[in-house]
């Protein structure tokens, strides 16, 4: 499972040090201008690009916005969700990674506590080329062994992006957040429940999308998410997925429960949720494109 490293970048203007206001860009615009910085450095290695996503760009704006106006920097909210909880609130169906940045600058001569309190958005945000190239540079210019960000950029299983902007501006200073969600997307799923009780059934089902086969459905655990503080928050500087508690294998493996898989893709089981108690249970549907196996679809389900 990916494991993606968070940045800090921390600056200081004088005499308000107000960027070049020429030439910029709307949030839309910005997003586009940003998958194209993305699929540029993609192209470096010779790898397909990436189109831009409604669902993870939900996500992925929500996130940017609570970094931004809180002045703090993590993978998970305060709320304690994860980027793969976030991302299945959002409607996404995938398997996401995320990339997340936070450049915060204090007004020279003003003092303040960077993070006190809650920082208002701009309400129609402006950005320039410059300042989203200088966010996917700190990304793709890491070097091995904090290189997390630019190997998420150059994961070849990538198909989609979402991509959130945000600005806030306090007396102390501004803050300008920027969330990357890169989503490996290889099947349609039907809608599974978002959250249920301890010992529950759900049927997951679905079909596979061209060029890859059906291989297993596993189903991990972790816990339930617990509000955070922005230092803890602050604190915890990667994520992954829990190791999965049981694979679902169609024939002619053995499995707990067999999935039934048609000669066109199609595939479904009925498995039990919760056996594990109480948390937060990820739903995954891998698949094979003949040299490996990818994890084509990460849902999550609150159990309680």
């Amino acid at each position: 499972m990916c494991v993606v490293a968070a940045l800090v970048l921390v600056g200081a203007t004088a005499g308000g040090g107000a960027r070049q206001a020429a030439q910029t860009l709307s949030l839309d615009e910005a997003r586009q201008y940003m998958v194209e910085l993305i699929n540029r450095d993609r192209a470096t290695k010779d790898l397909v690009p990436v189109t831009l996503d409604g669902p993870a760009t939900l996500a992925a704006q929500r996130h940017a916005e609570e970094m931004a106006s809180e002045r703090y920097m993590s993978h998970y909210n305060l709320a304690g969700k994860s980027p793969n909880q976030r991302y299945t609130e959002a409607g996404g169906t995938g398997y996401s990674r995320e990339n997340i940045y936070l450049a915060t600058t204090r007004y020279a001569g003003e003092s303040g506590s960077e993070g006190a309190s809650a920082a208002p958005l701009a309400q129609s945000p402006r950005f320039t080329r410059q300042e989203l190239e200088e966010i996917e540079s700190s990304y793709f210019n890491e070097v091995p062994p904090n290189d997390g960000h630019r190997k998420n950029i150059l994961s070849p299983e990538h198909t989609h992006v979402g991509i959130g902007l945000a600005r806030s501006a306090a007396p102390g200073g501004r803050a300008l957040g920027n969330a990357q969600e890169f989503v490996d997307r290889y099947v349609e799923v039907e809608p599974i429940p978002s959250a249920m009780g301890v010992d529950g059934e759900i049927r997951v089902a679905g079909r596979v999308l061209g060029g890859v086969k059906f291989r297993s459905i596993s189903v991990a655990r972790g816990p339930l998410p617990e509000p955070l503080t922005k230092e803890k928050a602050t604190a915890i500087h990667s994520y992954s997925v829990p190791h999965p508690d049981i694979t679902y294998w169609p024939p002619p493996y053995r499995s707990a429960r067999q999935v039934r898989v048609s000669a066109d893709g199609a595939f479904s089981v009925t498995i039990p949720v919760g056996s594990h108690g109480a948390g937060v249970y990820y739903i995954g549907v891998w698949v094979d494109d003949s040299s490996r196996d990818i994890l084509g679809s990460l849902r999550t389900v609150v159990v309680r």
